[in-house]
């Protein structure tokens, strides 16, 4: 988000298999952002796929529900093992 500029409350979507966001932000404000925009489309984290598809399944996700609700930027986060983390912000143009 640093790199990007933009803050939480500018995303329309994100899409995380873990809870780093919930324990990035302690705010109660980013909590209630973060619990409205989280995985919009089923609020589960468990996606029960293949090792290696988690980069793709979260950002066609994050890219459809933009699409479909008009909205303009994501967030993709996920753990990438040992404690490890990336993100990815996408803009719908």
């Amino acid at each position: 988000m640093q790199r990007s500029g933009l803050k939480l409350k500018d995303f329309d979507a994100i899409e995380s298999t873990k809870l780093l966001l919930h324990r990035r932000w302690r705010s109660t404000a980013s909590l209630v952002l973060i619990r409205k925009k989280a995985n919009p489309d089923c609020r589960a984290i468990a996606l029960g796929h293949s090792v290696g598809a988690t980069g793709t399944i979260l950002t066609v996700k994050a890219l459809y529900y933009l699409q479909r609700t008009g909205g303009r930027y994501g967030l993709i986060a996920m753990c990438i093992g040992g404690g490890q983390g990336i993100a990815l912000a996408t803009e719908r143009v």
